[in-house]
């Protein structure tokens, strides 16, 4: 996906295969199991060469504390 703001808070979930995600301060390579999170309004893109299948969630009460919780 090209360069675009968020709507809303959002995670990427990357299920399989490998890519390259970029945000406001930084780029980082990612594979299966990792997750990106970005604020509403932040500018980023995701790429990938070979193909990589992702899980986006989208929500206004999405927050990266409720992502480090295990109850």
């Amino acid at each position: 996906m090209g360069s675009h703001q968020t709507v809303t808070n959002q995670l990427l979930i990357v299920l399989s295969g490998t890519g390259n995600v970029v945000g406001d301060e930084d780029e980082k390579n990612v594979g299966p199991g990792d997750v990106v999170f970005w604020d509403k309004g932040e500018w980023h893109e995701t790429s990938s060469e070979h193909g990589m299948q992702v899980m986006v969630v989208e929500s206004e009460e999405l927050r990266p504390s409720h992502l480090l919780t295990l109850k």
